[in-house]
């Protein structure tokens, strides 16, 4: 694990990690749930941050790309 960054509210951890994925955690949750795996990264996450609405995610890599990955409702609710 490289990164990790919590929502503002603290329902929602993302981790940043070695196999180029980040893990979106509902730690919220009342039943356990998959984890959500944002994948597309050909490199090491090096960060990862949540907007104060939690809608969107940043992550960032030795691959040299940024990605913004849309985070609703539908996702966790």
């Amino acid at each position: 694990m490289n990164s990790l960054s919590f929502s503002a509210d603290g329902a929602i951890l993302v981790s940043g990690s070695s196999d180029n994925n980040a893990i979106v955690w509902d730690v919220n949750s009342d039943t356990p749930t998959d984890p959500m795996v944002l994948s597309g990264h050909r490199e090491p996450i090096t960060g990862v941050a949540i907007t104060s609405d939690a809608s969107l995610i940043a992550t960032i890599s030795e691959d040299n790309t940024l990605r913004l990955w849309g985070l609703g409702p539908q996702n966790f609710g």
